[in-house]
């Protein structure tokens, strides 16, 4: 059973799929991946953790972390939507009145 990888897939392609800025998702995905990059470097040169493939670091999850950091960009998008769609009323700063 592979549900996850499923849900996993679904993800993807949902995120693939829905309109967006390309050019910002593009951005979202390199400063993801570059920042990832310079975790996965850290963590397994200094064996805080080890990947079957024995790299530091592996490819896949380099590119995990660009994928995710876009994921969580379009979560907060679709989250916005529909907080805009049944009017939910975030908190807001209370107006201090000038006294005259």
């Amino acid at each position: 059973d592979k549900s996850y990888t499923w849900l996993s897939l679904a993800l993807c392609i949902f995120l693939i799929l829905t309109p967006t800025d390309h050019r910002y998702a593009f951005l979202t995905f390199t400063a993801g991946a570059g920042l990832g990059y310079y975790l996965e470097l850290w963590g397994t040169t200094r064996e805080c953790w080890t990947y079957y493939t024995y790299q530091t670091p592996p490819l896949f999850a380099v590119l995990a972390h660009g994928m995710a950091a876009v994921a969580f960009w379009r979560a907060g998008l679709v989250a916005k939507m529909i907080g805009g769609r049944i009017r939910w009323r975030w908190p807001q700063q209370a107006e201090v009145k000038e006294e005259a």
